[in-house]
Formats: C-alpha cells, sequence, structure tokens
C-alpha cells in the first residue's frame, strides 16, 4: 500500500488543511529540492485550489521525468483532506504506468 509514511503519517499540522505534500523513498543522498518545489508551487498558482486534482496532475505530468526515472526512488503526492489518520488520498507515477491515484484503503498489486 502506499502509504503516507511513519513520518508525519497526517501531513504536517502547522501548516493546515487540505495540505499536498511530496513524498519520496529515495535513498540517503542529498537532493536541492528547491528547483523541483519551485516547479510544483508555480504548477499550482495556474489554477484555483477547487481544482487540485488538476494540480496533482499537472504536476506529476511536469515533474515525470524528475519522479518516473527513478532517482528519486519512488515518489507520490499525498492529498491531506485533515489531521485524521487515513484521510488522504496518494497519487503516484509509474514510468511505464503513467499516473496512478490510490485510496488509502486500496491495496498495490
Amino acid at each position: 500500500m502506499i502509504d503516507a509514511d511513519k513520518y508525519q503519517p497526517t501531513g504536517d499540522e502547522s501548516v493546515g488543511y487540505p495540505q499536498i505534500c511530496i513524498r519520496t523513498n529515495r535513498t540517503a543522498k542529498r537532493t536541492n529540492m528547491k528547483p523541483i518545489i519551485d516547479k510544483a508551487v508555480s504548477i499550482g498558482k495556474q489554477y484555483p485550489w477547487s481544482e487540485k486534482y488538476t494540480i496533482i496532475k499537472e504536476v506529476f505530468k511536469s515533474l515525470g521525468s524528475d519522479f518516473g526515472g527513478g532517482g528519486f526512488g519512488h515518489a507520490w503526492i499525498i492529498h491531506f483532506n485533515s489531521p485524521a489518520p487515513g484521510d488522504y488520498i496518494s497519487y503516484a507515477f509509474h514510468e511505464g504506468y503513467g499516473f496512478v491515484k490510490k485510496l488509502r484503503a486500496q491495496q498495490c498489486k
């Protein structure tokens, strides 16, 4: 299952809800995430928050080569609806499969 992680499994309460989080299970090798975050933020500013699913898809479309190329390990975006455990939806980009949406209760096969 694509899980929210053992670190901040309900997102970051200091940011507020709803919130979108980019997660990766990349190795310990440090990466300058600022250009990636800046690119994601600029995409998000092109749409109203009510179109959050479009924002998520467009971020993955733009960053697909970064995320899907394996350089980040597995990467996914989590949309946290609230601080309640399990109240989120995960979106992943898998090279060869494209954009994949997983609800919290779904299992990866």
